[in-house]
């Protein structure tokens, strides 16, 4: 008897797609360090209880692995940008993402704005989330409530328009 098989799934070309899965990886690191970076005898280490990584295994299987890989291991900017960059390369090209789409997600307009929002939600939105700890999937809620917002929709396209996302000058959005 033959069993019908399904071909496989051609990787994607979507750049968007692209960006909006590495900006997850990227976020998880925050989330992360924000939470849960401790220091121990002057240097900075990652120590996230095993019950939020659980949780996060719940509706984020791929970032609760990022967040196993970085777990309990020392951090500081330089090697927050490789393990983000390791991560999404080992874990998506050529099985998500056609040769080279990572790296053009990597270098794009959409990557660059979507990092200097994350950064302006991240510090306007500090003390509400240094309230408590906060789930992974709460941490996006929020950012992607606050991102959708018809305000910041109307920032972000105005980012885009001035060809100066990494630098846009002064002011922000609450």
């Amino acid at each position: 008897m033959n069993c019908p098989t399904t071909a496989p799934q051609a990787p994607s070309t979507d750049l968007n797609a692209a960006v909006g899965d590495i900006f997850k990886v990227l976020a998880a690191e925050n989330w992360a360090r924000f939470y849960f970076a401790v220091d121990r005898d002057g240097q900075v280490f990652v120590d996230i209880p095993a019950e939020r990584i659980l949780a996060a295994e719940k509706n984020q299987p791929l970032l609760a692995e990022f967040l196993k890989e970085i777990n309990a291991k020392p951090t500081d900017y330089e090697t927050s940008q490789r393990v983000v960059g390791e991560f999404v390369f080992r874990n998506l090209e050529v099985s998500r993402y056609a040769s080279g789409i990572l790296a053009q997600a990597f270098d794009s307009e959409a990557f660059k704005l979507e990092n200097r929002l994350f950064a302006m939600w991240l510090t306007s939105h500090e003390a509400i989330m240094d309230e408590r700890v906060r789930e992974l999937d709460e941490w996006f809620e929020y950012y992607e409530g606050w991102r959708e917002s018809e305000q910041v929709r109307r920032f972000a396209a105005g980012l885009a328009g001035s060809g100066n996302v990494e630098n846009p000058g002064q002011g922000g959005v609450h």
